[in-house]
């Protein structure tokens, strides 16, 4: 599965490198930008795009500048290299690197020819995370070292600066910059090494003030650049052309975290307003059945904006409040009537005494003489009137009122 794209950009052409999440090459090709997109699906979110920029497009150098905040360092910066320019600075665009005391990294390249680039890339639906510059993914450790690119190569001294030039250039390149070589010259060639570059390196050796030590490292010089892309010092996508880039690591975890607890918020939510819907719906169900059974009994009432009103109002209970109601008294006698093993038969209630009646069936006596118990212990009057046997069971009368009404 293709994770990585890394796209060379030269002065008229781009080289790609696909690889997989363990930096296998799956594939890789020339041409421009149309060819690419021909070849394989770009649009794809899961595909890394990087870019490279070729050194010989690009001016990598270091400027001294005063410890001043960095949008006077911004301002200054272009005077201060302006002579090594071949170029007005009004067509240059600068890149900051990083910045070691009073020394500072830069990076100059043509404007138009950059922003070219870019609005190519987004004709074709890539987005680069980093733009860097071939010499600065090179690294040359403690000594000098020339990498050879297939029929260019790159010149890099101890400092990690570097220069790109064509394989036939060279050696006068080498010839130049000589003082500030090392005296030992690592020479780093590939696979794909031209077969020209025996002859350039057989003339180098011939450099008195130079040794050359020789070695050859599989894969291509890009394949290497696009390894070591995490270390680039120096991304040109900064200032008007900065992009956002992915998390990483902890930052995928988060936003995957943030996501899963937005998904349980709204699926709560939705349940949530699904009960009160559901819960709306059955109050409305109840009224309406209350109301058809208030009247069923009370066909010829047509007052029944309270209905609790009209049927305490009908049971003997004007005030809601009343402890001596009939609501109040049965809703209290009835509490205990299944803990005692007993099943009402009638139930009689007389307003003008306050009593209550119940015709109650118990398999012994002795239910219902608990029954009485379990009133007084409540602060309910009860005393049992009849008791017959049947059969099986007992039946009796009890009479209940409420603590201080008449006997």
């Amino acid at each position: 599965m293709v994770e990585n794209l890394t796209i060379r950009f030269f002065r008229d052409s781009i080289e790609w490198l696909f690889q997989d999440g363990e930096a296998r090459v799956l594939s890789r090709g020339k041409g421009q930008l149309e060819d690419l997109a021909a070849v394989q699906q770009l649009d794809t979110p899961s595909i890394q795009v990087k870019g490279v920029l070729a050194g010989e497009q690009v001016l990598l150098t270091t400027v001294t500048v005063p410890a001043k905040p960095t949008r006077q360092i911004m301002q200054a910066v272009p005077y201060l290299v302006e002579e090594r320019l071949a170029c007005d600075v009004e067509d240059c665009f600068f890149a900051i690197g990083k910045r070691s005391g009073n020394e500072l990294d830069i990076a100059v390249v043509n404007r138009a020819w950059f922003e070219g680039i870019l609005s190519a890339v987004k004709a074709v639906n890539l987005s680069p995370e980093v733009m860097a510059v071939e010499p600065n993914l090179l690294a040359s450790a403690e000594q000098s070292t020339i990498y050879i690119d297939a029929n260019r190569a790159h010149l890099l001294f101890s400092d990690q600066k570097g220069l790109t030039t064509e394989l036939d250039q060279l050696c006068q390149l080498v010839t130049l910059t000589s003082p500030e070589l090392t005296e030992t010259l690592r020479v780093v060639r590939f696979e794909d090494t031209a077969s020209e570059a025996d002859i350039v390196i057989d003339e180098i050796a011939t450099l008195d003030t130079l040794s050359l030590v020789q070695e050859t490292q599989p894969g291509s010089c890009l394949e290497l650049m696009a390894n070591t892309m995490q270390s680039a010092t120096l991304d040109l996508l900064q200032g008007p052309y900065l992009v956002r880039k992915k998390q990483a690591g902890s930052g995928n975890w988060l936003k995957t975290v943030g996501w899963v607890a937005l998904s349980v918020f709204i699926i709560q939510f939705c349940l949530m307003v699904a009960e009160g819907i559901y819960i709306n719906e059955q109050a409305a169900t109840l009224a309406s059945d209350s109301e058809s059974l208030y009247r069923s009994v009370y066909p010829d009432d047509r007052n029944i904006s309270n209905m609790r009103r009209r049927w305490n109002s009908h049971l003997g209970q004007a005030d809601t409040n009343d402890s001596a109601g009939f609501l109040t008294l049965l809703s209290q006698a009835a509490k205990s009537i299944k803990v005692s093993g007993l099943e009402i038969q009638n139930i009689n209630y007389s307003e003008s005494r306050g009593d209550l009646v119940f015709q109650l069936v118990a398999q012994r006596s002795e239910q219902l003489m608990l029954y009485v118990e379990r009133l007084s212990e409540q602060g309910i009057e009860a005393e049992i009137g009849t008791i017959s046997q049947d059969d099986n069971q007992v039946r009796g009368s009890i009479r209940i009122r409420p603590n201080g009404g008449r006997k």
